[in-house]
């Protein structure tokens, strides 16, 4: 799959210089394979034992240190993985560690299901897989349900509490240092500033996270039925008996075998000449080097990853500096990916929360221009919610993952009051000013009674141009935009039932084309 960027443009090379180049590389791979052939002669399992951070694109590439090791896995990366392992008559099988592709925090439901299916098809296609860990949440449960069998050492802990939304929440500690939030929203469920404006969580948010942690945990339990062949009743009661330790009896149910790592290899394959497990670092010294599959150069890849900003793009997430998508840099890429005549379809993967609502709807037409031209599919991740899905009605068709948390149509804008916090301290603050709205934006002072219609006016313009799109891009009425928006989050199973996405399924079905995803 190409990615469009401004410094590449369409390919127009003679035919026979990609001929050589695949003869060329297919003479080296040859020659490798030759030696890595010599280095092992016995088979063996493979022991996937490195910390990898899962993420489902592959990290684009800027400068790093020479030979420093990459700490990111990507789903491509991850199934090559799997095809090489599978081709190579010497591996008998895989280990995985669920619990250590979790390396920047928790794995998000709709990644660790990517994960699960790569080795379901691994699976089918004849690699056996094997789970093996110390301490798995929920995420990681879900992947080891798609290995053949499952282990984990005498004290290692299932910690299957179930799912929680916290929200912390500040408006009293901004008092007593002498602050005060002052926002404007549309409509009662836009909850993102209410850390900063309330005490408790609201009627609206508490109704709204239900609804969304019910529709998770109902897929949650269908899956590991699908995984498990076991019925949702009876995974229902066995995780209502809450965490547990591998060696007590309510986690038999859940795993095979509870062992340490060093008697792994005789529990699951008595017959292997081994006697210890080849780990990631000693196996890629000798697995065979495979072909690369065809690349699809019909197809092409966008992104908007993190919140949405109207400079530049951050790429790679920096301790207390997130990833961001900048409106310039998109709408560089965009552009470059109107004038690429080799590619018919492209997809947008979306995981963002939003951000500033000039830069969605900047990118927003950028991508309807696209859509015009060539087909624009729109692939919702873990979260694709405010200016995320706004920017996502521009494509003709929407798929998300039944976990994705999405939805947010809805507006809020204000600012910080810290006019007693100076009183307190002991400061004045004068102004000199021309022009009636200078104080807008000022954080010294309160909203004036005509400053807050101002933003008033402003935010019901921004909320009617929101439900616009929906509407027009969606095919819904007026009536089902303004049910489906008031600022509310909705998961994947409750968008399609709104009409708000077409399809749920994963990023590999969106990338293949399938009609019909799960």
């Amino acid at each position: 799959m190409s990615s469009a960027s401004p410094s590449r443009p369409s390919p127009a090379r003679a035919p026979w210089r990609g001929a050589l180049r695949r003869a060329t590389r297919a003479v080296l791979r040859g020659a490798s394979n030759g030696l890595r052939r010599l280095r092992r002669r016995r088979s063996t399992w493979i022991h996937l034992d490195e910390p990898w951070a899962f993420e489902l694109l592959p990290t684009p590439r800027t400068w790093r240190l020479p030979f420093a090791r990459s700490t990111s896995f990507d789903l491509a990366s991850l199934r090559a993985l799997l095809a090489r392992c599978r081709a190579d008559p010497r591996v008998r099988g895989v280990i995985v560690r669920p619990e250590l592709w979790t390396l920047r925090g928790a794995l998000p439901f709709a990644s660790a299901d990517e994960i699960a299916e790569a080795l379901l098809e691994a699976r089918r296609a004849g690699l056996r897989i094997a789970a093996f860990g110390h301490a798995w949440g929920l995420a990681e449960l879900l992947i080891a349900s798609a290995c053949e069998r499952r282990a984990m050492s005498p004290l290692g802990e299932l910690d299957l509490r179930g799912l929680r939304v916290t929200q912390l929440y500040g408006k009293r500690l901004l008092e007593r240092a002498g602050l005060r939030a002052e926002v404007v929203k549309r409509a009662e469920y836009k909850g993102a500033a209410d850390a900063l404006t309330e005490e408790r969580m609201s009627e609206p948010q508490r109704e709204a996270f239900g609804a969304f942690l019910d529709d998770v945990y109902e897929w949650f339990l269908a899956r590991l039925e699908e995984l498990r062949g076991e019925s949702v009743e009876a995974l229902r009661a066995r995780l209502s008996l809450g965490p547990c330790l591998a060696s007590e009896e309510n986690a038999r149910a859940w795993i095979d075998h509870v062992l340490y790592e060093d008697e792994l290899l005789a529990a699951l394959d008595p017959e292997c000449e081994e006697r210890e497990l080849c780990s990631w670092r000693d196996a890629r010294r000798w697995l065979l080097r495979a072909a690369p599959p065809p690349r699809d150069r019909r197809q092409g890849l966008l992104r908007v990853e993190g919140a949405i900003v109207r400079g530049r793009s951050r790429r790679r997430a920096l301790p207390f500096f997130p990833r961001t998508t900048g409106l310039v840099d998109f709408t560089r890429e965009v552009r470059a990916a109107r004038k690429r005549r080799d590619i018919d379809r492209w997809i947008l993967h979306i995981d963002s929360p939003g951000g500033d609502a000039l830069a969605s709807d900047l990118m927003h037409r950028e991508l309807a221009l696209l859509a015009r031209e060539r087909e624009l599919v729109a692939h919702l991740g873990s979260v694709a919610a405010s200016g995320g899905y706004y920017i996502a009605t521009a494509a003709r068709r929407i798929e998300a993952h039944a976990t994705t948390l999405t939805g947010s149509i809805g507006v809020l804008a204000g600012k910080l009051d810290a006019s007693r916090l100076l009183e307190k301290l002991g400061i004045g603050a004068e102004h000199v000013d021309r022009g009636r709205f200078q104080g807008l934006h000022g954080w010294t002072g309160p909203l004036e009674s005509d400053e807050r219609a101002l933003l008033e006016r402003t935010i019901d313009a921004i909320y009617a141009r929101f439900r616009r799109c929906v509407a027009e891009g969606r095919g819904l009425s007026d009536a089902d935009v303004e049910r489906a928006a008031r600022g509310r989050i909705w998961s994947g199973r409750a968008a399609e039932a709104l009409r708000l996405v077409d399809a749920l399924g994963s990023f590999a079905a969106c990338e293949r084309g399938e009609e019909k995803l799960r």
